[in-house]
């Protein structure tokens, strides 16, 4: 669970320079006609209908010189009226905390550099923003493009990297973001992966491909809060335990007995095309989904019960909330191909 605090050391930009200060943030959240002072573990979660005023204070440790910064947020939901009103009552604020400067208007999702250094990491939480148990994070990791893979990422702000692209699956909106360190490759992939989405909901989604720093408000609260973009990392080292643990293949076949039988075949690195044969059923957890895949001359039981096996597979390991995508020999998606290793 994440937790605020209201005192901070961080590096402030002051006339121009970068300094080192010691800071004290407050937020007042909006509660009828009066602002209402938030428990410091609450400071960087903001409702998404709420208003608030947040007072920054930068003390600089070698000459104690305080500086107050006053800010007022709103978010998307917040009628027109109560974000007049914070704002006035922000410019109140400079009686309590003198500063020379005008109140500076945020609004969810368009937060400026200045207003984020007031929380711990640089960040904001939305409250009451998209249900994220039902997004996924596709992470296309690697720059040489013969090093590319697709992984699950974390569904925040922190999963994001300037040197790779990532899919967000919101179900009815897929954003493609593009880190502006990536490489072409990188950039291609993740395009394929949009691509194919596209083409499996037969083009009922919304898509948007977006650049690092371009981002609309919506992205943001489609990750539950907005914050600063880790640096770009060299991730072309293929290991083979993480393969393992995102790439496994199951058989599925008729046994003597006429039940059906579920066998792991390859993990890792072994999981290769050569292995999919037209007279069976295979499923392939690829960690960001698990995909059916049916021989063209599988037996009919098992491309009756493929789907069952699957779900169950699904719940056993916890991941019910993963899709399960039914790929027909000839038929392969450029996803499939991408999370397969065509």
């Amino acid at each position: 669970m994440y937790t605020g605090t209201d005192e901070l050391i961080s590096m402030v930009e002051s006339d121009g320079v970068m300094r080192q200060m010691q800071s004290r943030t407050k937020v007042f959240k909006l509660v009828g006609s009066e602002l209402e002072e938030q428990p410091p573990k609450m400071n960087g979660s903001f409702e998404i209908d709420g208003s608030y005023v947040v007072v920054r204070t930068d003390t600089d440790p070698n000459t104690n010189e305080k500086k107050n910064h006053i800010f007022s947020w709103s978010g998307h939901g917040t009628k027109q009226e109560a974000k007049n009103f914070v704002l006035a009552m922000a410019n109140n604020m400079k009686e309590q905390f003198p500063t020379a400067e005008p109140p500076k208007a945020q609004f969810q999702g368009l937060e400026t550099k200045d207003f984020l250094q007031c929380f711990l990491h640089s960040a904001v939480r939305y409250i009451g923003a998209y249900d994220r148990s039902k997004s996924r994070l596709l992470r296309v990791k690697g720059r040489e493009r013969k090093n590319i893979r697709v992984v699950p990422g974390r569904v925040s702000f922190l999963g994001l990297n300037s040197g790779e692209c990532f899919v967000l699956d919101a179900g009815a909106q897929i954003w493609q973001w593009i880190g502006k360190e990536s490489t072409p490759g990188n950039r291609s992939k993740a395009n394929e992966i949009l691509r194919s989405f596209v083409n499996e909901r037969n083009g009922k989604v919304k898509t948007e491909i977006v650049d690092q720093d371009m981002e609309p408000q919506v992205f943001w609260e489609a990750l539950g809060g907005r914050g600063a973009v880790g640096k770009a990392v060299n991730d072309d080292y293929v290991d083979e335990e993480e393969l393992q643990k995102y790439r496994r293949l199951y058989r599925l076949t008729p046994g003597d007995d006429g039940k059906m039988v579920f066998t792991l075949l390859a993990t890792g690195s072994a999981v290769t095309p050569t292995i999919l044969k037209t007279t069976d059923c295979f499923l392939y957890d690829a960690g960001v989904d698990f995909f059916l895949w049916i021989g063209r001359k599988a037996p009919t039981e098992a491309k009756k019960s493929g789907m069952d096996y699957a779900a169950r597979h699904a719940q056993i390991s916890d991941r019910i909330h993963i899709p399960i995508i039914k790929i027909l020999e000839g038929t392969e998606s450029d996803y499939f191909k991408v999370a397969f290793g065509f």
